[in-house]
């Protein structure tokens, strides 16, 4: 008896002395690899990347510190540290809501569960569920490259300046270049352009073929005149259903809701500070892999 005892106390103490993070890929055993795959083995390899002994396996490894289950409908309990990957509780074929909900919440009495946006987070805790026993990672990308937002500007420029032409130039001076390319259709921009530290392309000439072509490019349509007369270039851009950027003035409000407005060059240069940002920039397989390890590091 006192062996069985021994042997049983140096089972838990490997188990306890193990820093192995597994895997828990279910789709493995039903040989179905799609997306929870792929979220399994990028996981793993930046969770290496980062110096964590790794594996994925089908089932739990009861030798492991923590067994990561993706995604939680297969749970199945181990006595180590549980971890479940909620993705989502919406009813399908298989399983309504209500199901899902009760077996995640008979699953957490034993595991910690993440879900993949703070929303749901919150919304299972709303309904109940224990706070001490959820997290939240936001999903990761493939860090796609992201293309300069493309700017049509299709107006002439005037010697009068009567079309405030003078907010292209500050414009210019104010915005990430990197961020933009324009595309330039009117007379009379040499000056305005002369000295303009961006990537552009200027048709000083009308050509109807071009234009179109630089409507099918574009994804927005810039205008800064403020003129009591619309500008051309917003019926078109509206046609071609690429997003606005126009002043906020009644004659402008006639045509269809345009997406960013503005009157001031403060109110200008701010829409395009927000164009520079990239929302999910930061959500890469590396943050996401270091997010786990924010929660799990408290084991």
């Amino acid at each position: 008896m006192r062996g069985i005892l021994e042997i049983t106390w140096i089972l838990n103490l490997l188990i306890i002395m193990s820093e192995l993070i597994n895997i828990v890929n279910y789709e493995l055993s039903f040989q179905n690899t799609g997306i929870l795959s792929k979220y399994s083995y990028c996981l793993e390899r930046e969770l290496k990347a980062l110096g964590r002994e790794v594996a994925v396996t089908p089932l739990p490894d009861p030798a492991a510190l923590i067994n990561y289950h993706i995604n939680y409908l297969s749970y199945r309990p181990t006595d180590t540290y549980d971890y479940l990957m909620i993705t989502h509780l919406t009813g399908d074929e298989n399983h309504s809501h209500e199901k899902k909900f009760e077996f995640l919440k008979a699953s957490l009495e034993t595991s910690f569960g993440i879900t993949m946006s703070r929303v749901l987070m919150d919304g299972l805790i709303a309904q109940g569920l224990p706070a001490e026993k959820l997290g939240y990672i936001l999903p990761a990308h493939d860090s796609i490259p992201r293309r300069p937002r493309v700017i049509a500007i299709l107006t002439d420029i005037k010697h009068d300046k009567r079309k405030r032409e003078w907010m292209y130039t500050d414009l210019f001076k104010s915005i990430d270049k990197s961020k933009f390319d324009f595309l330039i259709m009117g007379k009379g921009w040499d000056e305005t352009l002369k000295g303009a530290d961006i990537y552009y392309k200027l048709y000083p000439m009308f050509d109807l073929s071009i234009y179109k072509r630089i409507l099918n490019q574009a994804d927005y349509c810039l205008y800064v005149g403020d003129e009591d007369c619309v500008s051309q270039s917003l019926i078109d851009a509206l046609q071609a259903g690429i997003k606005t950027i126009f002043p906020d003035i009644p004659t402008n409000h006639e045509f269809g809701k345009v997406a960013h407005l503005f009157n001031t060059q403060e109110e200008l240069n701010a829409i395009f500070k927000k164009l520079e940002k990239n929302p999910v920039e930061h959500l890469t397989w590396a943050n996401y892999a270091k997010r786990h390890l924010e929660i799990w590091d408290k084991v």
